[in-house]
């Protein structure tokens, strides 16, 4: 009995002092963190718990509807866009507690979010365009927003019309960011103006007296065989036309003569 009673005690002792030291040891790792110095890894395990965390909780409350990989697709500027996705999602029947949401947007912004470009300052990040802003937070949380460049309009009117068929699916638009989004949408997406041709603008006056003149009694394709290398044989025919009724006068004959060798001449 004594042997196993002194045997007993050695056993203690070795556990105790053995916990000791391992006590100490990770105190003097978690000391020289804080220092700066001695183990590196410690605050990395740190800062990917909350992403663990959060993972865990897209992947528990996304994984039963949809693969929680759709989320891959949404690359917002701001942890609002997500947010809002989130919130939805919660309404759609998502079980995501309170205290969940702000680890889930925080963990799909740093993964998915969109990053600002090398040089850029966080104030130009910001100041995004509230359109924008609006159609990523609203839009996207049922779609892409690929389809919208075959909404090519020419004015906001058409805009806000899509707008109201979207708010009528469960869009989230307010009153008040609808001609916000539809200016952003014609500005983005609508169709620009052809650029102004100034000689198409100005008509040369050859062109405008052949047209009113000759197309009262003929076409004008049979101008392609006049093909003539000079501008006497246009200025006889011009005569021989007034001759049958067509109506010239003698100071429109210049500028009909010049656009008819111009356009139809020998080159």
């Amino acid at each position: 009995m004594k042997t196993l009673s002194g045997k007993t005690t050695l056993w203690l002792a070795i556990t105790v002092l053995s916990a000791v030291v391992a006590l100490g040891q990770g105190g003097g790792q978690r000391g020289a963190g804080q220092r700066g110095g001695g183990q590196r890894g410690a605050p990395q395990q740190g800062a990917a718990a909350p992403n663990a965390a959060g993972a865990a909780i897209l992947q528990k409350a996304c994984s039963s509807c949809h693969g929680a990989d759709a989320i891959a697709n949404y690359h917002f500027e701001t942890p609002d866009g997500y947010r809002d996705i989130v919130n939805n999602m919660i309404d759609t029947g998502a079980p995501v507690t309170p205290q969940e949401l702000p680890v889930l947007v925080d963990y799909l912004f740093a993964t998915y979010g969109k990053k600002p470009a090398p040089g850029s300052s966080p104030q130009a990040t910001a100041a995004t365009d509230p359109g924008k802003a609006i159609l990523d937070s609203a839009c996207t949380t049922c779609h892409g927003l690929e389809g919208l460049a075959n909404h090519a309009y020419e004015s906001r009117e058409p805009y806000e019309s899509l707008i109201g068929n979207m708010i009528a699916y469960g869009a989230n638009i307010t009153d008040v960011q609808i001609p916000v989004l539809a200016e952003y949408l014609l500005k983005t997406y609508g169709k620009k103006p052809a650029a102004t041709n100034t000689a198409a603008a100005t008509p040369d006056p050859g062109k405008a007296i052949l047209e009113s003149a000759c197309t009262v009694c003929h076409g004008i394709d049979g101008m392609a065989n006049h093909n003539y290398s000079s501008k006497a044989p246009y200025e006889s025919l011009v005569k021989s036309m007034v001759a049958y009724g067509a109506v010239v006068t003698d100071a429109q004959m210049g500028p009909l003569v010049d656009y008819m060798f111009k356009t139809y001449g020998k080159k």
